[in-house]
């Protein structure tokens, strides 16, 4: 019965599968169990967290936003974008990025280049410091 259930759950998905990077990327994409939604907007795609996206170690007194994607359409695919996070220390919010690069869009799967959009310094009430992240490489494959 679970079977015949899954089989008409995935008829029902009538989107072509993602093979380059020009194809439609909306949808759920999966990344070692975290979930992103991303939306195809007029010339760009953005993605969102359904997770509980906070960084692991924040600093006391820091309130942070889920991160935020963001990537530019061209006519051949996707150019280099970033990801943003807002960190808040009382009143004073700082927005920190960091590059993300899709090299790859087949089968269903996107690889990407991305970077952390890493704490900044709050040097005082108006100003704060962005830090570089480490980039990696992740693998997301498009669940709905």
């Amino acid at each position: 019965m679970k079977l015949l259930l899954l089989l008409v759950i995935a008829a029902c998905d009538t989107r072509a599968p993602v093979e380059t990077c020009t194809d439609s990327l909306e949808g759920e994409w999966d990344h070692e169990g975290h979930r992103w939604v991303l939306v195809e907007s007029p010339g760009r795609v953005e993605g969102y967290p359904m997770f509980a996206d906070h960084p692991t170690t924040p600093t006391a007194g820091v309130t942070t936003a889920p991160r935020a994607l963001d990537l530019p359409r061209t006519p051949s695919g996707l150019a280099p974008g970033t990801i943003a996070r807002r960190y808040q220390l009382g009143a004073h919010a700082c927005v920190a990025t960091a590059e993300v690069h899709v090299v790859a869009c087949a089968g269903n799967t996107l690889e990407l280049v991305i970077g952390d959009p890493a704490e900044p310094v709050f040097v005082d009430d108006t100003r704060c410091n962005a830090l570089r992240g480490e980039s990696h490489r992740e693998r997301w494959t498009r669940v709905r």
